[in-house]
């Protein structure tokens, strides 16, 4: 079992999805497939959530639905937004347990990503 926050997962998400590309042996393919999956499972859940938290703390147009600004951002009823930042940060600061191993070390070789890519999985590995 793996403890990490979901802010955790919601920046090594565009990582792993990399990692899936490239190819490993065996064992490793497989440890680095079954934490993918876990980490998904754990993306959709958090997305339904900040789903609802958008939904109730945004400005709606006259069909209901959630207002952009002219950049692409979600509107935020003004009087609300401190509120908002609350409860996102909350749930993006909630821990969460991936039901899979931490990948190895010593195979940390084999991965091709960027430095920066590194830092945003380097709690998925064992110490």
């Amino acid at each position: 079992m793996i403890k990490v926050s979901l802010n955790d997962i919601v920046n090594s998400i565009d990582t792993f999805q990399v990692i899936m590309q490239q190819s490993f042996k065996g064992s490793l393919a497989f440890k680095i497939a079954r934490l993918a999956r876990e980490l998904n499972k754990e993306m959709e859940t958090f997305n339904e959530q900040r789903r609802k938290i958008v939904n109730e703390y945004s400005l709606k147009d006259e069909n209901g639905e959630v207002k952009f600004d002219e950049n692409g951002n979600i509107q935020i009823t003004p009087d609300r937004i401190q509120e908002f930042n609350t409860e996102f940060t909350n749930l993006l600061n909630t821990e969460v347990e991936i039901n899979a191993d931490k990948l190895p070390m010593d195979n940390i070789d084999d991965f091709e990503v960027s430095p920066q890519q590194m830092l945003n999985i380097e709690m998925f590995f064992e110490e």
